[in-house]
């Protein structure tokens, strides 16, 4: 029993159709637009390592609690106690002219348009 036995009438009288020839250079623009596509990701870089800095501190700080209330209490005042400094006139100063130094870099950068688009 050969192949053609089974096809039924349209399956034959697709295959008799002739075939058109493709353009010249069709297989080459296709191969050209797929491998020199723009690759997109996702998210940009900075929010994988914000979210990864979350993810690491979430972790961390569930490790301690499964292993140790009264540690993770004590590791949070002593965390507090250290950001008291932090409240004073010249943190604040330093903080304002860090923030002020990112907010024009990236700026320039043109990332700030990106952000908010």
């Amino acid at each position: 029993m050969h192949d053609d036995d089974r096809l039924d009438d349209l399956d034959r009288a697709l295959f008799s159709l002739p075939l058109e020839e493709p353009p010249p250079g069709l297989r080459s623009a296709i191969l050209a637009a797929t491998t020199r596509a723009e690759r997109r990701v996702p998210f940009a870089g900075w929010e994988f390592g914000l979210l990864g800095g979350t993810l690491a501190l979430v972790a961390w700080f569930g490790l301690m609690l499964q292993s140790d209330f009264d540690a993770v209490a004590a590791r949070i005042d002593s965390l507090i106690a250290g950001m008291r400094p932090l409240g004073s006139f010249d943190a604040a100063l330093w903080l304002a002219v860090g923030i002020a130094i990112s907010a024009a870099s990236l700026a320039r950068l043109g990332i700030a348009r990106r952000i908010d688009a």
